[in-house]
């Protein structure tokens, strides 16, 4: 690792600062060496960089036009390096800061003959963009840096337009940073600190812009402290990794007052991606990184397009969220309109592995994910541990997905709370991925590794995939470092899961069979008008046992399902309705304490609230108002009330900050067999 040096605070101008003016390279080469701090150097005339302008570290300076400008410091033809340093690798140098106002650099566009460097590097120093300062036009293959560190060249692959180096960074003002690309991946803007470095600070305000930028993310931040606010925009950027707006690791971001992310494409986390590590040496340090999207923000338009199910990890359309990473969505945030080739069209969650814990999000206040798409799970997609939680009067709704669920998916192991006000409503399965703007529209089947059969959920699917994005075990539990796979759903409060359709079982909510936790409904939650037109569970599905052996008096998947009395199931269907079997009453006693059931049934066991095939057909299979049918079906006394599922409430909550394990899990088509 190079040596560590100090920053100091942002300098004050000098009590005489001078104005120097300059109309050539050469005189601006002169008047930066020679300038004292707080010197302002104006720049009368446009000026072709014949090379690397060098400003020395711990200067304080200001760049900028005169009343004729903007003026421009282009790239001349015969030049390929950096055009802008500031500082070297000087340990315990002091940091100085240059701003830049009212001035453009150019790199000269795309050039077939040589490599080109950086527009600006930065090591130990702050670097602020302010009005009128435009970074812009730059083109590097093979991005090199030439600095000297304690007397020796160093050479690296850098950034496409800025790199600034254990330094903070500002953009304010309608400052802009566009047209770049990069080489690999490469970050267009690359800001980054060190473990028990001072700390750097990368503040984007005031209607400031990173734009229709390609080859890497538009601005990369490792270990700093992130702000966006002020209708500052990252938009319209490319990366054929992760990434297309912003890539944060070992990062804590404040995304907020109308900042909009969006246009941005990616491999996976089209608009923003985010990660943490595990300590692995030892060192006690802090590496998770957590972001907050707040107040009027919105990340919208997004797209991830790096791979299919078959092969590449694509998640997250709007934002991936890895490992020791957490995403928080507050008062009016969006992310919406966002599309996905993988999993996760809003927000995709891809935690775990032997260097990683789970992937956290909280959605809250008025928050909402909506109106994305994706190929499996289109509003939220969890292909790896997860634990996520949805709160006041947050929303995720109209999200549609080929398979898997429409609104929210877990892959192998999770958490899933839904409370308060919040509401899972109006998403689908359709069984296709279609995207009008890429002009996609292609079938989508996601199958059971075991059966073979369509999985395809429409509010919410908890389960297990073993064979999804590559990974292939076998269909038991603890896979993944060795821990049980474990799962829960729990929605209370006043939580509404309502309007949502599944292609095939659970229009509301659908659990795997093999899952260890059950799905959980208590407070006073709705489940209503969720469909399964073509299967079973419009309100709840849970899979049955997956050997067509079984003995059929087997109904331990029921225990699977735990309702409150205060629960309310309300116009919810399915293919076919099914009357109680006198011998499941006791099961049904010990599991459902709700009365409000979909008309005209009197238990939840109808399959159009919860999945039960295992009774005689109702004569009409889609109710509408029917008297019930006479025999033994009266409404059971609770003597227990709700304590059942109070006591799973209990468990499931001292869960919730459990790792889960695995990718994306495994459902099966109920089989129809008559008992008694």
């Amino acid at each position: 690792m190079l040596p560590l040096f100090g920053l100091c605070a942002l300098a004050a101008p000098a009590a005489h600062a001078a104005t120097l003016p300059v109309g050539t390279f050469d005189e601006l080469q002169s008047a930066v060496s020679a300038a004292s701090d707080g010197d302002v150097i104006v720049i009368t005339d446009d000026i072709d960089v014949t090379a690397t302008l060098q400003i020395s570290t711990g200067k304080t300076l200001t760049l900028t036009s005169d009343a004729t400008g903007p003026h421009t410091l282009v790239r001349d033809p015969g030049f390929g390096r950096v055009m802008v340093t500031y500082g070297g690798w000087t340990q315990g140098a002091p940091g100085g800061t240059l701003t830049i106002t009212d001035l453009i650099i150019d790199g000269g566009g795309a050039r077939d003959d040589a490599p080109l460097g950086e527009l600006f590097t930065s090591w130990g120093n702050n670097l602020v963009l302010g009005q009128g300062a435009r970074l812009q036009n730059n083109q590097v293959r093979q991005a090199f840096y030439s600095g000297n560190y304690q007397g020796v060249n160093t050479y690296y692959n850098g950034a496409s337009a800025v790199t600034v180096a254990l330094g903070s960074f500002t953009m304010t003002d309608d400052a802009a940073v566009t047209g770049n690309s990069t080489y690999y991946c490469r970050p267009v803007i690359d800001v980054y600190n060190y473990d028990d470095a001072p700390p750097v600070t990368v503040t984007l305000r005031d209607h400031a812009s990173i734009s229709h930028n390609a080859g890497g993310p538009g601005l990369h931040a490792s270990r700093v402290t992130l702000t966006a606010s002020g209708f500052a925009a990252i938009t319209d950027n490319e990366n054929a990794c992760n990434g297309g707006g912003l890539a944060l690791d070992i990062t804590q971001a404040t995304i907020t007052e109308d900042v909009t992310i969006s246009g941005n494409t990616a491999g996976s986390g089209g608009g923003v991606f985010v990660t943490g590590y595990m300590d692995m040496e030892g060192n006690h340090q802090d590496y998770s990184s957590n972001v907050l999207v707040t107040g009027n923000a919105k990340i919208t338009g997004n797209r991830a397009e790096g791979g299919t199910l078959s092969s590449d990890v694509v998640s997250g359309g709007g934002v991936a969220v890895a490992g020791y990473a957490t995403l928080t969505l507050a008062q009016n945030a969006k992310v919406d309109g966002n599309v996905s080739w993988g999993s996760g069209g809003g927000i995709g969650l891809i935690g775990g592995g032997y260097n990683k814990n789970n992937a956290t999000l909280v959605i809250g206040g008025a928050a909402s994910v909506s109106d994305n798409i994706a190929e499996v799970f289109g509003g939220i997609g969890a292909s790896d541990m997860a634990d996520v939680t949805i709160t006041d009067a947050a929303a995720v709704t109209g999200n549609t997905a080929g398979a898997g669920a429409g609104g929210i998916g877990f892959a192998q192991g999770g958490v899933l709370h839904v409370t308060g006000d919040a509401k899972v409503t109006g998403n689908s399965t359709t069984g296709r991925l279609i995207d009008s703007e890429a002009g996609l529209d292609t079938s989508v089947e996601l199958r059971d590794a075991v059966t073979g059969e369509l999985l395809a959920a429409g509010g919410v699917y908890m389960g297990r995939l073993p064979d999804y994005l590559g990974r292939v075990n076998d269909y038991t539990l603890g896979v993944l470092v060795g821990l049980p796979t474990t799962y829960s759903v729990l929605i209370d409060g006043h939580a509404n899961v309502s309007g949502n359709t599944a292609l095939t079982n659970g229009g509301g909510i659908a659990l795997a069979y093999g899952v260890t936790f059950p799905v959980l409904l208590d407070g006073s939650a709705t489940l209503t008008d969720d469909a399964a037109p073509a299967g079973d569970g419009g309100a709840v599905y849970v899979a049955d046992h997956p050997d067509a052996a079984a003995p059929t008096e087997d109904m331990t998947q029921y225990d699977m399902v735990k309702v409150g009395a205060g629960v309310v199931f309300s116009g919810n269907s399915a293919s076919a309705a099914y009357e109680l079997a006198p011998e499941h009453l006791a099961l049904y006693q010990a599991n459902v304490a709700t009365t409000a059931v979909t008309a005209p049934f009197v238990y939840a066991y109808d399959n159009f609230d919860i999945s039960y095939t295992a009774g005689a057909p109702w004569a009409d299979p889609v109710p509408s108002g029917d008297p019930v049918p006479s025999g033994d079906q009266t409404s059971p006394s609770f003597e227990t009330g709700g304590s059942v599922v109070t006591s799973w409430t209990g468990l499931v909550a001292a869960m919730i900050t459990l790792a889960g394990v695995g990718l994306v899990g495994a459902s099966r088509l109920a089989t129809r067999r008559p008992v008694g």
